[in-house]
Order: C-alpha cells, then sequence, then structure tokens
C-alpha cells in the first residue's frame, strides 16, 4: 500500500460553455435593440446555468487516496487492486469518477473507472475491482485521478495524484518447452542438460586442440594461435542473447516474441532446477550492456519482465554469454520480428567459432505447439 501526496489539482472547462455564453450575449444585445423582455430572461436564464455550474467547483477538491495492490503479478493472471478515497472536507462530494491505472512504456493493465454517487464529508469509500494484466513487462508509476462534473457539465474539477509504486507482471511459463539433449551433454531432469566441461579463459594452443576451440579474437589482436581454456566437469550452462530492435523508435510487440520470452523462461526454470546456472545478455540503449545471471526463478522472470528495446549485442558481449554455454553447450536467441538476419547470423557464427549450439527460442517448442512470426 502506498500514500499519494502533492495531488495536482485543475479545474476543465467544457467546450459547451462557450456557445453558452454567445447565446447569452446574443440573447441580451436582441433584448437591447429590440427593446424585448424575453430574450433578456432567456439571457439572465443561460448566464445562471453557467454561474451555478462554476459555483459547484469552487472550492478545491480535497481528498486522500490510499491503493493496496501486489506489487509482482503474473501475466493473464487476476489480481485484487482497492483505491480507498477519503473525503477530508466538510462538505459531502456528490458524482465522483474515480480512475486509476499503471503508468510505463506500455499498457500492462486496463485503467479502472468507478463512479460513486456520494463520498460523505469526513469519510472514506472503497472501489474493489479485479483486474488481468494482459502482457509481462514493467511500470514505474501509478496515478489516480479524483473528477467531480458540476451540474450541467460546463466545470469539473479533477484531482490528480501520482506514487512510486510499480508494477512487475512476470512472463507466463509455458509447459511445452523441450531442452534438446545433445553430445557431450546428460540429461538431468526436466530436460536440462549437461555440457563435459567449462570455459575458464584461453591458453596457448596445443597439440591435439579441436579446431573448434580456437578464440578467433586472440589470434587476430596477439598473432598466437590460443584456445579456450576448459577444465573441470559442472552443471550445464544456458545462455540467452536477447535482440529486439526498435521500430521507428519503439519498442516492437509482436505475438512470437512474447510467446518467445514465455519459452526463455519454462527453459531457465527447468535449468535452474537442474542446478545449472544460466547467464541472459543484451544490449540496451546508448550501447550499454547489460547482464544478468540469475539464480532464482523469481530473479529470472524479473529480468525477462523487463525486456524492452535491445540493439545488435558487441562481440564482448556475445563472447561472455559463450563463455558461460561451454563447448557443446546451448545458446537460446530470443528476437522479436524486426530483427536483421544478419544479426541471427552473427550470433550463430560467434557460437559456432566456440563449438557452442545457437538456436531460436521457438525451437525449444514440440512442432504442434510452434507460433508462426
Amino acid at each position: 500500500m502506498s500514500r499519494l501526496s502533492r495531488p495536482q489539482r485543475q479545474l476543465h472547462v467544457s467546450q459547451s460553455v462557450w456557445p453558452t455564453l454567445g447565446g447569452a450575449a446574443a440573447a441580451f444585445a436582441l433584448a437591447s435593440y429590440e427593446r424585448l423582455i424575453w430574450p433578456q430572461l432567456i439571457g439572465c436564464v443561460l448566464v445562471g446555468m453557467v454561474m451555478i455550474s462554476l459555483a459547484a467547483v469552487a472550492i478545491p477538491l480535497r481528498f486522500a487516496v490510499t491503493v493496496d495492490a501486489p506489487p509482482r503479478v503474473r501475466q493473464n493472471a487476476q489480481f485484487e487492486t482497492a483505491i480507498r478515497v477519503s473525503n477530508l472536507s466538510r462538505v459531502a462530494r456528490g458524482a465522483v469518477l474515480v480512475r486509476q491505472g499503471w503508468r510505463g512504456r506500455r499498457a500492462l493493465v486496463e485503467d479502472f473507472a468507478g463512479f460513486v454517487d456520494t463520498v460523505p464529508a469526513r469519510d472514506a469509500i472503497v472501489l474493489r475491482t479485479t483486474r488481468t494484466p494482459s502482457t509481462r513487462g514493467m511500470a514505474g508509476s501509478l496515478q489516480v485521478e479524483i473528477e467531480i462534473a458540476a451540474p450541467f457539465g460546463f466545470f469539473s474539477r479533477v484531482s490528480r495524484h501520482q506514487m512510486a509504486q510499480p508494477l512487475v507482471v512476470l512472463p507466463t511459463p509455458l509447459s511445452a518447452v523441450e531442452l534438446p539433449v545433445g553430445e557431450g551433454h546428460q540429461p538431468t531432469g526436466v530436460g536440462t542438460r549437461v555440457p563435459d566441461v567449462d570455459i575458464r579463459g584461453v591458453r596457448d594452443w596445443r597439440p591435439g586442440d579441436r579446431i573448434s576451440q580456437v578464440h578467433w579474437r586472440s589470434v587476430v589482436r596477439t598473432g598466437r594461435m590460443t584456445v579456450w581454456e576448459r577444465a573441470g566437469r559442472s552443471a550445464g550452462s544456458l545462455s540467452i542473447v536477447v535482440l529486439a530492435p526498435a521500430r521507428r523508435g519503439r519498442a516492437v510487440t509482436d505475438d512470437a516474441f512474447e510467446t518467445g520470452v514465455g519459452i526463455v523462461a519454462a527453459a531457465g526454470i527447468a535449468a535452474l532446477r537442474g542446478s545449472a546456472p544460466i547467464c541472459l545478455v543484451m544490449q540496451e540503449k546508448k550501447a550499454q550492456p547489460l547482464v544478468r545471471h540469475p539464480t532464482s526463478e523469481a530473479e529470472l522472470l524479473d529480468c525477462l519482465a523487463a525486456i524492452d528495446v535491445s540493439t545488435r549485442p558487441s562481440r564482448e558481449l556475445l563472447e561472455h554469454a559463450l563463455s558461460h554455454a561451454a563447448a557443446g553447450g546451448l545458446l537460446v536467441v530470443l528476437a522479436n520480428s524486426a530483427t536483421p538476419a544478419s544479426w541471427r547470423a552473427a550470433v550463430s557464427d560467434t557460437a559456432a567459432a566456440v563449438g557452442a549450439t545457437a538456436i531460436d527460442a521457438a525451437e525449444l517448442l514440440p512442432v504442434g505447439h510452434r507460433v508462426s512470426a
């Protein structure tokens, strides 16, 4: 629950007030020109209606608002919201319209609007509603707007309240995901897999090393033949690379990408249950790399909920992700419909250079469950 402070109070004027005042002015002009009484009466009635409407909302609103809502919810799962509106003034307020919604880059939940006949003086009312988030994401603030319309609808008084109460809508993992089991791996339950070795660093080439172990970037930079250093045996890693470029400056929302988020969520949960570490990388706007190593289902879902726009990852960022996938490991590409084919090819080529496998998130679904882009 969060309490709102310093509300913004505004007086709104309806467009209909100007024709009404214009009609009153015309009636008075006609009465003065023709020396008639009835146009004066009409003008007085019109002006009186406007003044009554203005007097009804002349006093600023004094409301206190609290909102009780969970900070984290699951996509397509219902949750309850309770909005408490307290009238702090000594005058009862009637015809109160209450609107509430979260503000973020995308619409996560439909805004709520409720009408209350009367809010008694020095009293409070509670509006309860059940909401269902339509998509995953994060909203940083919550807004409550209280509006009172004056008689005849010429004026209205609005009190707008803002609070820093975030809402995180977690993606829903898909149940049909199957992680492949390849060479050098063994199943660990729930479809996860374990590679033979982990990558620890780079070293000079030795006779018997495979060509797939060569660290070509170091070869080009130093002129010496170097390979990935692999040692020991540990739980296999799942690396996730996000490719989500914007279109016309805005994040692209498509069903295939959102399905891919659910696929990656299920794959990551399966890997965590098999004690396999996860590495998620993405290149955010302004060339800021984002690297996350979630160690729990909650951290993984928070990372996936926050995905918005991701530009083409740098070579260093890809190598970091591949260093966790290891030889024969798995790198999952989560891409939207605006991702150029060259980006996907660059990820696949970089993965192949270290002996890892890069696959699209949709390939983790059985054929009968796949969604076309």
